[in-house]
């Protein structure tokens, strides 16, 4: 018998992220996720977002600290046009896996890859419901009811 197994994850940001990659890695039969975000964007959070950083802000980590999503931040850098390149003041001949990168461009990367990854979820038949601007304020358990509110 096949158990539904419903998650939600609240937060959309780069931790969100990393626990809907890990989900998706188990490919768990009958599995759903609802992801609620309070912004109106996933990946990004606050400290990759312009709520939280400016086009002169830098990471503080490189690619080679962060843990594996789809696509590794060198390709997607190599990926970019030419003049998206510009905006970021990125040269591409001298980009590596050790460079840092401006956190609005980060928060982009880590949007790109929650996309690929609900890409690979619908793809495996995990169902998955996206909340953006959605504040959750409380959790209620709905005792005998197996959910919460």
């Amino acid at each position: 018998m096949q158990q539904n197994i419903h998650v939600a994850i609240i937060g959309g940001g780069p931790s969100g992220l990393f626990m809907y990659k890990r989900l998706i890695e188990r490919n768990i039969a009958g599995l759903k996720v609802s992801i609620f975000e309070s912004r109106k964007q996933l990946g990004a959070g606050m400290p990759y977002s312009y709520e939280g950083a400016t086009p002169e802000h830098l990471t503080n980590v490189s690619d080679h600290e962060i843990p594996a999503l789809v696509t590794t931040i060198e390709d997607y850098v190599q990926s970019l046009s030419e003049a998206t390149l510009r905006t970021y003041g990125i040269d591409v001949d001298d980009f590596n896996r050790y460079k840092v990168v401006p956190r609005l461009l980060l928060g982009r990367y880590l949007s790109e890859q929650f996309m690929l990854l609900k890409r690979m979820a619908d793809e495996q038949g995990i169902e998955t419901q996206v909340h953006l601007a959605s504040q959750v304020t409380d959790i209620i358990d709905l005792e005998g009811q197996a959910q919460v509110k």
